[in-house]
């Protein structure tokens, strides 16, 4: 071939397929894929934004293909209750339970045969849910990988082998975790991280579908930026506390306030205290029902909710605390909550005045016994918008005072009801009763003021 003109354009080709091939050019093919993006704190999909509300289904796979039935009901108890995506594992070792991409010796050495048809369980678990149910998928790429996958390029081939199987999927995902818990499930220690965060930037380079890379050991700030600072990923899952010692037992609905603000990412609330939850359970309707609302009001774009029947697929979903509470959140809530501006109604002047003993940060603002009013209550704004979620009720409920003219509804959270309709003018009062525990207000400022509360 003697054209050196030819032979120029020829290379260059070669060099371009090889660039797409290596993931190099992953963003011009994202372009023309549909998938869930973040728009800052929020997720938007075709359809525009949209609330995280997630539940964990760590066995998904292995019902999916030892009992299916019992899958499709799970899947149907989810989309009854209000839920939008569903977190799964692609691998584990567990006892009777194993996912197996692979061979392996689980942890009681017994010999586990990969699954000649994991690809296709995989695919078909994906499409199921999404096509008949609605329900994205949130896959964690790696769990008890020190068993079932120890060595470092046989992971690189399944994370590929993953990716090809959501080639064509990416809108059935709303987001890829690299590791459940990753510190315990095989990436220990610096040079865990530091494989981690290769990997994120694998991924990322590869795929369109939002990345998060692992829940680090603990919430510190020190800790989750070793991790995810100037990583590749696009938000971080944060285990938050399950110590109920603390606030009455409110400590872990209100931690993930503080988390917001010392990382300057989108966080998904991942693995927060439940039913059943190891640690510390948490069955109390109220607090179960308040922290997406508190996650989202901080600006968490996701929370999920986290079982005993989600883990190890002993219990049943339709037996876990207030799981038919949540279906009416997504529909109270705007789908943007997360980009509004967030304020603590116990430091913040605004048209509704009531009384709050804490901040959301934990202190407390009164100093005499309280027996009327809530424990926190966290708000968000836009333009003359506004959301108060009153929580943690006293026993003798609440009195509302109107400051200015203002219109509001206040709804109780565990059936979606209105409990009141009031338009209001400056001086007003009004009584709620403990009911639930908690409520939701949304209102405007009557003479259409921006910035209601400061």
């Amino acid at each position: 071939m003697k054209n050196p003109y030819l032979i120029k354009l020829l290379l260059a080709i070669a060099i371009a397929r090889f660039a797409f091939s290596t993931g190099q050019a992953a963003s011009a093919q994202s372009f023309a894929t549909p998938h869930v993006r973040l728009e800052e704190r929020v997720f938007e999909d075709e359809q525009g934004p949209f609330l995280g509300l997630g539940i964990t289904y760590m066995s998904a796979m292995h019902q999916h293909k030892r009992d299916h039935d019992r899958f499709l009901k799970d899947m149907e108890c989810f989309k009854k209750n209000g839920f939008n995506f569903v977190r799964i594992l692609s691998m584990v070792a567990w006892e009777d339970l194993e996912i197996a991409p692979c061979s392996f010796d689980n942890s009681r050495k017994r010999h586990i045969e990969q699954w000649p048809d994991y690809d296709r369980q995989l695919s078909r678990l994906i499409d199921t849910a999404y096509d008949d149910y609605g329900l994205r998928i949130e896959l964690t790429i790696f769990a008890d990988a020190q068993i079932v996958m120890p060595d470092e390029k046989e992971r690189y081939s399944h994370i590929d082998r993953v990716l090809e199987i959501v080639k064509g999927r990416e809108q059935k995902i709303i987001f890829l975790e690299v590791g459940n818990e990753a510190w315990q499930n095989g990436f220990p220690g610096k040079a865990g991280v530091a494989q981690l965060r290769a990997m994120g930037r694998y991924i990322r380079q590869r795929t369109p579908v939002l990345v998060a890379l692992s829940a680090p050991y603990d919430t510190a700030r020190e800790t989750v930026r070793e991790l995810y600072h100037d990583s590749d990923a696009d938000l971080a899952t944060l285990h938050f506390s399950r110590d109920r010692r603390k606030e009455s037992g409110w400590y872990p609905v209100r931690e993930c306030w503080g988390s917001v603000g010392e990382l300057q990412m989108p966080i998904c609330s991942n693995e927060p205290i439940g039913p059943g939850s190891s640690v510390a359970s948490e069955d109390d309707p109220t607090k179960l029902v308040c922290a997406p609302v508190f996650a989202w009001l901080a600006g968490l774009p996701a929370y999920v909710y986290h079982t005993s029947a989600g883990v190890y697929g002993k219990d049943r979903f339709q037996d876990m605390a207030a799981i038919t509470c949540f279906s009416h959140l997504r529909e109270i809530l705007p789908p943007d909550t997360p980009h509004w501006k967030r304020f603590d109604a116990a430091s913040t002047k605004g048209p509704l005045k009531f009384f709050v003993e804490r901040t959301v940060n934990g202190s407390t603002t009164d100093d005499s016994p309280s027996t009327r009013g809530c424990l926190y209550c966290p708000g968000a704004a836009k333009e003359n918008e506004f959301i108060l979620a009153p929580m943690g009720l006293f026993k003798e409920g609440m009195e509302l005072y109107t400051e200015e003219a203002v219109r509001f509804q206040v709804y109780d959270p565990s059936t979606g009801k209105i409990v009141l309709t009031a338009e209001t003018q400056a001086g007003d009062q009004f009584e709620l009763p403990y009911g639930f525990g908690a409520y939701i207000i949304k209102g405007t400022t009557v003479y259409d003021r921006p910035n209601a509360f400061k």
